[in-house]
């Protein structure tokens, strides 16, 4: 993950939204709204293949909760992270895209709405970081028996996996950050009193 400050980006004429941390997943609200497998995601990217002339446009892929992050997703490089299991549908280069959770409006009404703890969402799942592939071998003609050459080719399981919402609240509230943020806020302070103290 990379972090930008965003001074001087609405001098820059860029145009960006933001998800703030009341949007994130956390433990508590899975538990209160029952999140689990089977529940819908979508996540935001960019199509290569097709992201626009005139103008840097996302695209949508859609899935489902697969598995629960209870226990960490390990790669074919030997690396665990902590992470929800997607199913989603997409293919590989979509790394760093947030993937949201929702509920149809129908489904809300399984848990107490309460506005100031659940905003009317989507909610922040977390950040893709994987897609799962698997490595089948080679067949001769017959489809039956593999080539003696033992060759492989790659597949895609249709699963990526996805660093829970947490983590990264984790990393930004890291010493690091809040130092760097109390900084702004100190020179925010001084250019709003013209740099007078009040005792």
């Amino acid at each position: 993950m990379a972090v930008l400050p965003l001074e001087g980006m609405s001098d820059a004429k860029m145009k960006f939204v933001h998800v703030g941390t009341e949007h994130f997943i956390t433990g508590k609200r899975i538990e209160d709204m029952g999140v689990g497998a089977g529940d819908d995601v979508f996540m935001v990217g960019r199509f290569i293949g097709h992201d626009g002339k005139q103008a840097n446009l996302p695209s949508a892929r859609f899935g489902n909760i697969s598995m629960m992050p209870d226990e960490p997703l390990t790669t074919p490089l030997g690396i665990e992270q902590e992470s929800f299991l997607v199913e989603m549908r997409s293919l590989s280069g979509y790394s760093g895209s947030p993937v949201f959770v929702y509920f149809w409006p129908m489904e809300r009404e399984m848990f107490e709405y309460d506005p100031v703890h659940y905003p009317m969402g989507p909610w922040l799942l977390g950040v893709d970081w994987c897609h799962i592939q698997t490595y089948d071998p080679v067949l001769e003609k017959n489809g039956k028996t593999a080539v003696q050459e033992g060759y492989v080719v790659q597949s895609n399981t249709g699963m990526a996996g996805v660093v829970p919402a947490w983590r990264l609240q984790e990393f930004l509230d890291s010493s690091c950050f809040n130092d760097f943020r109390q900084r702004d806020d100190e020179d925010i302070a001084k250019a709003i009193t013209g740099g007078a103290t009040f005792g």
